[in-house]
């Protein structure tokens, strides 16, 4: 049966309108909707949420490395106290994303002590193997720290006795062939060439007495170190090589000290 609009209209509300909208209305304000009719009842409108809390001021805002870069390379801001400081040039705002979200002001924390295992653990691979006890003999020998020799020779080759570089070095501390003759050593043996790297350790530490110059010395040569005004040189390959041998070295030490105790 049909009901005349007029009688329904008597007895009751009639429905609303239908939706006029055929895609999603976005507003910033809800009253903006008010006295609009055709848009009552509409189910597809969305009401911006209020406006967002201030960023509290000890929050820092770290953006992810862009791909490929070193973290000393990558964009970095902190808004601090809600002034920007700028570190570096940042990624542009399209690919901008953030890494982390940190409080600036840390929570004191106890922090249990890494059990001897997960120290170890951090060792090379090839540390206390076959070459262990040569490493051993050649250190006495020529006096030099063990462990100092284990970090050159995992940064060198990896403790690969067959390594050869693109420049023609070779072997475990990676000796240049003029720097083999001039030692008077086989490149090619693996004792022969860690006693040789141990002495001209020995040599360079005795001619600037400074352990990060002996480094970049035996990386980039003495001359490389002297032309700098005793410096190391700004060779990046350098410098990441003192780094690294440097940190394998610090490893090393904090092993040892884990096992002492």
């Amino acid at each position: 049966m049909i009901i005349p609009e007029a009688a329904w209209s008597r007895d009751k509300t009639p429905p609303p309108p239908p939706c006029a909208l055929t895609v999603t209305l976005r507003v910033a304000d809800a009253a903006s909707l008010a006295g609009i009719q055709s848009l009552q009842g509409c189910s597809n409108i969305l009401v911006a949420p209020g406006t967002p809390a201030e960023m509290p001021k000890d929050v820092r805002i770290a953006p992810e490395a862009e791909e490929g870069s070193s973290g000393d390379r990558a964009a970095s801001f902190q808004l601090v106290s809600g002034k920007k400081h700028r570190a570096a040039e940042p990624a542009p705002a399209a690919t901008l994303r953030v890494a982390a979200i940190a409080p600036l002001r840390q929570e004191p924390a106890s922090r249990t002590a890494a059990s001897d295992a997960a120290i170890l653990a951090m060792r090379p691979l090839s540390y206390a193997t076959r070459y262990d006890a040569m490493i051993q003999r050649v250190a006495a020998r020529r006096r030099v720290d063990p462990l100092l020799l284990h970090a050159v020779i995992d940064q060198e080759s990896h403790y690969r006795a067959d390594a050869r570089s693109p420049v023609g070095a070779h072997g475990l501390m990676q000796l240049m062939p003029g720097t083999a003759r001039m030692l008077n050593v086989s490149a090619s043996n693996a004792e022969a060439n860690v006693d040789g790297g141990a002495r001209l350790l020995r040599q360079l530490h005795g001619r600037f007495n400074d352990f990060n110059l002996t480094l970049a010395a035996y990386n980039a040569g003495e001359g490389a170190v002297r032309r700098y005004g005793n410096r190391i040189p700004p060779y990046p390959e350098t410098q990441s090589y003192v780094a690294g041998v440097l940190g394998r070295y610090s490893r090393l030490l904090a092993e040892q000290a884990a096992r002492a105790r």
